[in-house]
């Protein structure tokens, strides 16, 4: 009874400050002691705390009142049988807990949530990713951390249920939109965002991929090697000479008629999706960067005829299209050979197709005479050299150092007549 009418005094707009900052001081340490301080106190502050302690507080602007002086208060009132503490818990809404004590109940909480998480997706590639993060408490475990603090377990839910949904466990691919909208009912669910992040996450476990950054092409195909398709007809290359196969092993007469008559198109996605295997009797593929060169050098070609050679045209920064291909040529064993621009950019690209492809890739005119044919007179930035810091292939770094020293590139154009004899000398020994 005396705690009620003691509840409804502390209720009163003096009180208000002072209360909530004994229980704060109570969730801090655990205990009532000490002091509290209050700074630019009001009229009615003054007024009705210094009638409670029996303090003329009328010319002070600060207030600083310890637990003892407080606690005698309460002891001289009609109230000092009441329990304060008691008080303090109703007037904080029932529960009056030291943020140790929130923090140990939140933990626990997480810890039976990832308990259940990890007996619903147990014996699974989802399961066993979720006992990793949780053991390795990395960036994912945070990320998990502060979805269930938010209230987004479902959306941990969603994440781990993709994982083990993941097209290509059922030989199939699946536009992004549709393969979203089969496990979440939103086929926007995983275009961005941190459910995308995990998504990617998880899968580079399932693949057993490295820990690293990725490029946007890079994220694509892995993507696609677990049966997610961003776009596949938007997403293309051009291509010329190159034949291919359907699945039951029979021709593929869209790309033959291409094949045949030495034509030049553009491949997207689809197609390739289409197809089982690019056909061998081709025994060797020139890339180049820019579609000018491209054109000139089918064109050049196609007056041969030779069966051996066939063309792709990257079109700069290597798209998820691009990639693909590129691996299926590397399954036949039909031999690579790539030539870009003298860039920094166009370096770069060149440097991270040799580390992929390794063997089956070789640098097509990248020796110092090559960078000095096709040299010219735009200058380079030195935030672009910065860029070439990254290569690690020898030859390359050895035009890297040619670049930083006449602080110029070299275009491709420039190397056309190079090109034309090695092909012109390839149909005649073939």
């Amino acid at each position: 009874m005396l705690e009620k009418e003691l509840i409804e005094y502390m209720k009163e707009p003096g009180f208000q400050r002072c209360i909530n900052l004994w229980i704060q001081q109570y969730k801090k340490y655990g205990k009532l002691g000490g002091s509290i301080y209050m700074e630019n106190v009001s009229a009615i502050e003054k007024e009705q705390l210094g009638g409670f302690l029996g303090k003329d507080f009328r010319e002070e602007t600060n207030l600083r009142i310890r637990w003892k002086q407080w606690e005698s208060a309460l002891k001289a009132s009609r109230y000092e049988n009441a329990s304060f503490f008691e008080v303090l818990k109703i007037l904080s809404g029932g529960v009056l807990q030291t943020n140790k004590e929130v923090k140990e109940i939140e933990i626990q909480k997480e810890q039976d949530i990832f308990c259940q998480l990890l007996q619903c997706f147990s014996k699974s590639d989802a399961g066993r990713w979720l006992a990793w993060v949780v053991q390795q408490k990395d960036k994912d475990y945070q990320a998990f951390k502060k979805l269930l603090k938010q209230g987004e377990l479902l959306l941990i839910q969603n994440v781990l249920t993709a994982i083990n949904e993941l097209p290509f466990r059922y030989n199939d691919k699946k536009l992004l939109p549709v393969f979203a909208a089969t496990v979440t009912k939103s086929p926007h669910y995983f275009d961005k965002g941190i459910a995308a992040t995990l998504l990617f996450h998880g899968i580079c476990y399932v693949l057993q991929l490295p820990d690293k950054e990725y490029d946007l092409a890079e994220r694509n195909k892995i993507m696609y090697d677990t049966g997610i398709v961003k776009d596949d007809l938007s997403n293309n290359c051009m291509i010329a000479h190159i034949n291919a196969f359907q699945r039951l092993n029979t021709p593929h007469l869209g790309w033959y008629g291409f094949y045949e008559n030495y034509e030049p198109w553009n491949l997207n996605l689809y197609n390739l999706q289409q197809i089982s295997k690019i056909d061998h009797q081709t025994k060797r593929v020139y890339i180049v960067e820019n579609p000018s060169v491209f054109r000139e050098l089918v064109m050049f070609a196609k007056m041969y005829r030779n069966k051996e050679c066939g063309y792709i045209c990257s079109n700069g920064q290597l798209n998820l299209c691009t990639y693909v291909l590129l691996d299926m040529l590397k399954e036949e064993g039909i031999m690579m050979y790539y030539s870009g621009d003298f860039d920094p950019e166009g370096l770069l690209i060149a440097d991270k197709l040799k580390d992929r492809y390794k063997d089956h890739f070789a640098l097509w005119h990248y020796k110092p005479n090559d960078y000095l044919q096709a040299i010219s007179n735009v200058k380079v930035s030195a935030k672009r050299l910065a860029i070439m810091e990254n290569c690690m292939n020898e030859e390359i770094k050895c035009i890297c150092d040619m670049i930083r020293e006449y602080q110029v590139v070299g275009f491709q154009e420039l190397l056309l007549d190079q090109y034309k004899k090695d092909i012109q000398n390839i149909t005649f020994h073939s």
